[in-house]
């Protein structure tokens, strides 16, 4: 991850521990801590999208996937969030 997210521009500590979530639920609310970021359906995640307390920080993708990206408000200008959202959107386009 390390090398992928530098040729976007980031930096990784790629010996951060990262948190998996089996449940949208809980992916959701730790976003909207700041614990991270959620690929997931943005329908699980439109009433905190329209409170404010996450944003989808581009438009929707036809990916025919059925996820959408969010992030804690604020974090879409991040530097690594950038790289990453960056990233997704490559990986789409190649498919």
């Amino acid at each position: 991850m390390a090398s992928v997210a530098a040729s976007y521009g980031a930096s990784v500590d790629c010996q951060q521990h990262c948190d998996y979530y089996s449940d949208n639920r809980l992916a959701m609310d730790a976003a909207v801590l700041s614990m991270g970021v959620v690929l997931g359906r943005l329908e699980f995640a439109q009433s905190q999208v329209e409170e404010g307390t996450l944003v989808a920080p581009f438009a929707k993708l036809a990916s025919g996937k059925g996820y959408d990206l969010v992030c804690p408000k604020g974090m879409e200008n991040r530097a690594k969030f950038t790289a990453f959202s960056r990233w997704v959107k490559d990986q789409i386009a190649v498919k």
